[in-house]
């Protein structure tokens, strides 16, 4: 029996079967010890673990859920932690009163902005473009509310912590669902 190498493959009106996928080539070769193996059984159906493609979006948002939204405000969080160990008792408005979540806010709506403006979604475009100029605005304007702040925590004028904690809030709770309605359109798109 012959061996079929997959530099000598044949040629064909669409090209030579190298340039195909496997699942398209369809070959069958036979290895060394004489046994026949098809080339496509080593394409994989992603059908066969069971996962739909909605249910594998939905994971990869719950991946960015965790990695990134979680991982953000984890040094906001860690701040809690220790001023608690250290007996210290800051209130949660006091945590967040500096602005800090403001930060985060401002990075996770640039990077949703980002990446639906890098994919292509042609079934969703006006949802997706909305999507991304929300994003933006939402990072522009949080930054400005924060140099705000800084600025007005540094040369010492009086800052209500309270009003702060709450603009942020808001202004998370907001990017919380643009940023992750671009992050589940740009992983639905892809299917």
């Amino acid at each position: 029996m012959a061996e079929t190498e997959p530099s000598q493959a044949a040629a064909s009106p669409i090209g030579t079967t190298a340039d195909r996928p496997a699942a398209a080539n369809n070959q069958t070769t036979t290895a060394g010890n004489g046994a026949a193996s098809n080339s496509a059984t080593a394409t994989v159906d992603p059908s066969i673990d069971g996962e739909s493609p909605r249910e594998e979006a939905l994971g990869k948002v719950i991946h960015w859920l965790f990695f990134g939204v979680i991982f953000a405000i984890m040094p906001i969080l860690a701040g809690m932690l220790i001023n608690v160990s250290r007996g210290e008792g800051v209130g949660f408005w006091e945590l967040i009163g500096r602005g800090e979540l403001l930060i985060v806010t401002a990075g996770l709506a640039a990077a949703a902005a980002g990446q639906i403006l890098t994919k292509k979604t042609p079934s969703r475009k006006l949802t997706a473009n909305l999507l991304a100029f929300g994003n933006i605005v939402i990072a522009c304007l949080t930054s400005i509310v924060f140099a705000n702040i800084s600025s007005g925590f540094q040369s010492g004028d009086q800052i209500d912590q309270h009003a702060v904690g709450i603009q942020s809030l808001w202004f998370f709770g907001i990017t919380f669902l643009t940023a992750g309605s671009s992050a589940l359109i740009v992983e639905l798109e892809g299917l």
